[in-house]
């Protein structure tokens, strides 16, 4: 077999050196890589980093049932308005954007949770609590967060989301994905 392999090499190998030694055409022109736009979405302020874990902070997997904490925190050291605007999103079934949270109040730095803080024990003669943690079920998931520097006028954004939300100024934002076993 390298026998015949060898002398095939040997040959593909001389017509490419001679083709090469022969050429006459000045040297490829080097271009500069073109750089990455920073993608900014607002006027005037960088996009800033929301970030979001449920639990602990890198754990991806969970089982069906769990009733789970979810954390956010916006991220940074830029300029950023003494207060803005969280919104989380649930974009798990296609073509679906569910919303979790809306136009909650947050400052920089702060951590935040769903559910808010411990539960609340009942109080003398109340029969039923709120218990607000998520409640998963199977599957991919994957939470989208936008930070916002006013309130989003849900009543006057049409009925895709997606395409609206690009009329809106987005100080920041932040994904998590995770999956429900």
């Amino acid at each position: 077999m390298a026998s015949i392999v060898a002398p095939i090499v040997v040959v593909i190998f001389e017509t490419h050196y001679q083709e090469w030694l022969n050429n006459k055409s000045p040297p490829p022109e080097t271009m500069p890589s073109p750089q990455p736009t920073p993608t900014i979405i607002s006027p005037n302020i960088t996009p800033q980093i929301v970030t979001l874990w449920l639990e602990s902070s890198g754990k991806t997997q969970f089982h069906k049932g769990d009733k789970v904490t979810l954390y956010y925190k916006i991220n940074t050291q830029e300029t950023f308005p003494t207060v803005a605007y969280f919104t989380l999103f649930d974009l798990s079934m296609a073509d679906k954007w569910f919303i979790i949270i809306t136009n909650e109040e947050i400052k920089v730095g702060e951590l935040y949770s769903l559910p808010k803080g411990q539960k609340a024990a009942l109080q003398p003669g109340q029969n039923v609590g709120t218990d607000a943690r998520l409640r998963l079920t199977n599957g991919h998931k994957h939470y989208r967060a936008i930070v916002t520097p006013e309130p989003i006028k849900w009543e006057t954004l049409g009925t895709d989301i997606v395409t609206e939300l690009q009329n809106v100024t987005i100080l920041g934002k932040g994904t998590l994905t995770f999956n429900v076993f």
